[in-house]
């Protein structure tokens, strides 16, 4: 039997074996499907929510690179935790995760909110303003805040931090952090976010991070992990 076909088959055996927090990745394509849906309303009359200070900063469109390293970034903090061999590394980043989206979609859905931030001529001709273009194009200014780009970052980074394998290996998480600060400097540096929705989603974390993260103080939410998946918490 070959490696790969090995591999596959244990990837499927753990899957079998931890269905239920496997289960848990559904919550993904509903929010999808949510947002989609917010995006798409018609007549909708959007709060602008941009600061004066927001259009001082400057406009850098090299920032594009962490930005989109995002979505890797998250995927790949959603793939280690749930293939951990602990329910709770992937459960409690998850809750942290699932807390701040759907905190999102209800803000955005009786508080529909919108920037006005992005500039109307590029100030220069590079292959970072076309990327910047290409994003502007398939992504719109409205529904913004809090920012789900700072939020997931810091769940990611912190939920990473906190399992026994990135514990072991301190460079490859402070490297994770400094991806992580990056992403989020690069929200406002290309105008896709303000300093009102990257603060308020750090302002969620803040809150967050103590009650699920840290293992002094996430009691109840590890009751909740060893009640959903006693066998592997």
């Amino acid at each position: 039997m070959s490696s790969l076909k090995t591999k596959t088959i244990h990837v499927f055996q753990f899957m079998g074996r931890h269905l239920r927090r496997f289960m848990l990745l559904l919550y993904l394509p509903v929010y999808s499907i949510i947002f989609s849906m917010l995006e798409r309303r018609e007549n909708v009359n959007f709060h602008i929510i941009s600061l004066p200070i927001d259009y001082k900063i400057p406009f850098i469109e090299i920032f594009i690179i962490p930005y989109v390293i995002w979505f890797g970034f998250v995927t790949a903090g959603i793939v280690i935790t749930v293939f951990s061999a602990k329910s709770r590394d992937f459960m409690l980043m998850y809750m942290d995760l699932v807390i701040g989206m759907t905190i999102f979609v209800i803000i955005s859905a009786v508080f529909p909110n919108k920037l006005d931030l992005r500039p109307l001529v590029m100030p220069r001709d590079n292959i970072f303003t076309h990327m910047v273009r290409g994003l502007y194009s398939i992504d719109t200014p409205t529904n913004v805040m809090p920012s789900i780009h700072v939020y997931n970052t810091i769940g990611i980074c912190f939920g990473l931090g906190r399992t026994d394998w990135f514990k072991r290996h301190k460079k490859i998480n402070a490297a994770s952090f400094i991806i992580g600060f990056l992403i989020i400097i690069s929200t406002v540096f290309i105008k896709q976010h303000g300093l009102l929705d990257v603060g308020l989603a750090i302002l969620m974390q803040a809150v967050a991070v103590p009650l699920l993260l840290d293992d002094r103080r996430n009691h109840l939410a590890m009751k909740f992990v060893k009640w959903y998946d006693p066998k592997y918490a």
